[in-house]
């Protein structure tokens, strides 16, 4: 690989001057400045990475750069990276400074026992290669295989701050920096594209496959020339094609007028000519909402109902959706979403109510839809509060008498439930005596409450009243008889007999009186 015997010999004190500054370049802290480049060129004034020289044998200079340092105040301690050079060339280093080796190439540990100057573009060293052949070759640049300061990175060292290791990137980004007798050559498969007619907004996309036929990556670098409307997929400029390899290249057409485009794309330097065309024309939009109208059904108080949209869009352009609605009983779920073109979406539309009825609303989904008319039905539901009995009828009781039943107030829901009871009683007949606890009753999931019902007429007649349950819906008929009390009664005897008895005493007979009326009886004999 060297010209001559290019290893340097490290004294002993030069070596243990080294270990000490990689142990401290090992316990210091890595610089948060990880942007410092490093690139190999072929010319001294550093501008030069690709050359086509194929008149062999010939000597080529490489020189090995660290640009922009960001940590080299005082000048440079030291460096470390790994130099890749395909072929099987003759090249001879020449490390810039007084420095001595601790690896010799490709794998560079330098240390430096004076700074190297600061300035921009510090010289790390040079290469002479012996160019024996036309065959294309390239320089990689890797981090240090055995013992890197940093692993998996290339980086250098302050020489007024020791302990601090800064890492160093390529100029290319990738470990190739340089390349030598690449010739490029492309065949396309086609040399003519039409994208059509295609809406304003909208890009459209053909394919152009591009086969490497020379010697050396090819890489492609589209130009149009200025021409807008055209363009190339993102990850397409800056591919590079391998030798006897074909890439899918996607040419791309967004027109933003409405008019005729005309241009031409050159893929790539050996690349021919690409003759684009397509016209531009007004978007349309177009989209559809299925169902049109949206009943939610029934629900139950406080518990959620739910049912979705879809929405398609038929037109050219994406959809934007951002909802609204008039009631806030309705909500909807996303709340904002774009449609693609040729694609669709669902919409969720829930409903919740502590009230109960009817309710309406109206879905308003943007300039490009109609909205939606929306509608649900708050209910007690089915077996939501059941009670037992349905109706409370105490018959016939006797103005100024009292009689009381008990109605019981079941939760079939899966929730608790407060149960506020108004009645409505123009008489003042009835009366509620809650046998739990004071004020509004409240009832667990599956459980049941005990409601006392009285009634006390205080006039003759028929009294009707309801028991309410405001928030649930649940009402309760109440009705009684109020009836004049009556004096009817029994004897257990029609008649009673003393028999014969004798003069001066007393016999003690019992008549038992059963009250058939329906008040109470005085009895006065």
């Amino acid at each position: 690989m060297n010209i001559g015997d290019q290893r340097t010999r490290v004294s002993t004190i030069g070596m243990l001057f080294l270990n000490l500054l990689l142990f401290l370049a090992g316990a210091g802290v890595v610089s948060a400045q990880s942007a410092d480049r490093i690139g190999l060129y072929f010319d001294p004034a550093y501008t030069i990475t690709d050359v086509v020289d194929l008149e062999v044998p010939h000597l080529a200079t490489g020189y090995l750069v660290l640009h922009e340092p960001s940590r080299t105040e005082g000048g440079l301690s030291a460096w470390e990276c790994r130099v890749e050079i395909d072929g099987d060339h003759q090249v001879a280093w020449h490390l810039s400074g007084n420095h001595y080796n601790y690896e010799v190439p490709p794998e560079f540990i330098v240390g430096m026992l004076e700074p190297l100057p600061m300035g921009s573009d510090v010289l790390l060293a040079t290469c002479d290669i012996l160019v024996a052949d036309d065959q294309a070759w390239e320089v990689r640049l890797r981090e240090h295989f055995h013992h890197p300061s940093v692993p998996d990175e290339m980086s250098y060292i302050c020489w007024d701050d020791r302990e601090a290791i800064t890492v160093m990137t390529t100029t290319t980004g990738r470990e190739r920096v340089a390349t030598y007798n690449w010739v490029p050559a492309c065949d396309q498969d086609r040399d003519v594209v039409d994208f059509g007619t295609v809406a304003v907004g909208v890009t459209a996309s053909q394919v152009v496959t591009v086969t490497n036929t020379g010697s050396g990556y090819l890489r492609v670098a589209p130009d149009f020339g200025g021409m807008a409307g055209f363009g190339v997929a993102e990850g397409v400029a800056g591919l590079e094609i391998g030798v006897g390899e074909s890439a899918d290249i996607e040419l791309t057409f967004a027109p933003v007028a409405e008019t005729d485009y005309l241009g031409d794309v050159r893929l790539g330097a050996s690349c021919g000519a690409v003759a684009l065309s397509g016209r531009g024309r007004p978007p349309v939009y177009a989209a559809t909402v299925h169902p049109d109208s949206l009943d939610l059904g029934q629900s139950l108080i406080y518990d959620w109902v739910g049912s979705a949209l879809t929405i398609i869009n038929h037109g050219d352009l994406p959809l934007e959706i951002a909802p609204e609605v008039d009631n806030p009983l309705f909500t909807f779920w996303p709340e904002q979403q774009v449609i693609p073109a040729g694609r669709q979406r669902g919409l969720n539309v829930s409903f919740r109510s502590h009230l109960l009825g009817e309710f309406s609303g109206s879905l308003d989904l943007g300039e490009h839809l109609d909205p939606v008319p929306l509608r649900a039905r708050c209910t007690t539901g089915a077996g939501q509060i059941m009670a037992e009995p349905t109706r409370v009828d105490f018959g016939a009781v006797p103005v100024s008498g009292q009689d009381y039943q008990f109605l019981r107030l079941t939760n079939n829901t899966w929730s608790p439930v407060d149960l506020t009871w108004r009645l409505d009683d123009p008489t003042g007949a009835f009366s509620i005596m809650q046998l739990q606890k004071s004020g509004d009753l409240g009832i667990s999931p599956g459980s049941t409450a005990v409601v006392e019902v009285r009634f006390h007429p205080t006039e003759a007649g028929p009294v009707d009243a309801l028991l309410s349950f405001v928030e649930n819906g649940l009402v309760v008929p109440l009705s009684g008889l109020g009836s004049q009390p009556t004096g009817d009664f029994e004897t257990d005897l029609a008649a009673l007999d003393y028999g014969n008895m004798d003069l001066g005493a007393s016999v003690d007979l019992t008549v038992q009186l059963t009250n058939t009326g329906n008040g109470d009886l005085a009895v006065a004999p």
